[in-house]
């Protein structure tokens, strides 16, 4: 029986510069976003992630050597940065799973 495997859970939230009443896909800034996070899934770092569809924000599922980590690369979102998301990122056991994209 293998161990359990730890992930990073980010939480997005709109931020202070969150355009109130403008779908998430029209944000000024959105597409950094989605461009930092198709580099995080490229370098290995994101399992999946994406948005949640009441315009609250979304979640991603990184890998990460641990905490301080995973907050470096949450921290390192250029929307993150200039204020259109805020992130908050908590250890996460998956200790249950049966996802099998293939």
């Amino acid at each position: 029986m293998s161990s359990p495997t730890i992930f990073y859970a980010l939480f997005h939230s709109p931020g202070p510069r969150w355009n109130s009443g403008t779908d998430f896909r029209q944000q000024d800034g959105v597409g950094a976003h989605i461009q930092y996070m198709s580099e995080q899934l490229e370098a290995g770092n994101l399992v999946f992630g994406g948005p949640f569809l009441d315009d609250t924000g979304g979640m991603m599922i990184l890998r990460a050597e641990d905490l301080e980590s995973a907050q470096t690369i949450a921290a390192a979102d250029p929307t993150v940065a200039d204020g259109l998301l805020l992130v908050q990122v908590k250890p996460w056991l998956m200790a249950m799973e049966s996802f099998d994209p293939k």
